[in-house]
């Protein structure tokens, strides 16, 4: 069957979610409108800067974002999941700071699993 096209860009109302809707579309390399884990995993790894995750921790923290900010519980990000944790966690670079920081000592403690 022919693969479907992706949904229409939604309408850009500020330069952060410009700059999330382009961030989105560099990923989106399928043009499936839709960022799973693999792409969400490549912004990720591209934007942030979390040297102390272990492997385990990295996959944990990556489901785990993955999950609390995909509100159709499609197991994937459409643009506006998408765009609301870009603006949250990655619009600027304070933002990214702080969230860095967040992260680190989130997985620092003994019981990072249950946080």
């Amino acid at each position: 069957p022919p693969k479907k096209p992706p949904p229409p860009r939604p309408q850009v109302t500020s330069k952060v979610e410009e700059k999330g809707l382009d961030m989105f579309d560099k990923y989106d390399v399928d043009r499936s409108g839709q960022m799973d884990l693999a792409k969400f995993a490549r912004v990720i790894r591209a934007n942030l800067n979390l040297p102390t995750l272990t492997a385990d921790q990295w996959a944990h923290f990556l489901i785990d974002t993955l999950r609390r900010g995909d509100k159709t519980g499609d197991g994937e990000l459409n643009y506006e999941e998408f765009l609301n944790y870009y603006s949250k966690c990655l619009s600027e670079e304070k933002t990214k700071h702080k969230y860095e920081e967040k992260v680190t000592t989130r997985y620092a403690k003994d019981n990072w699993r249950d946080s």
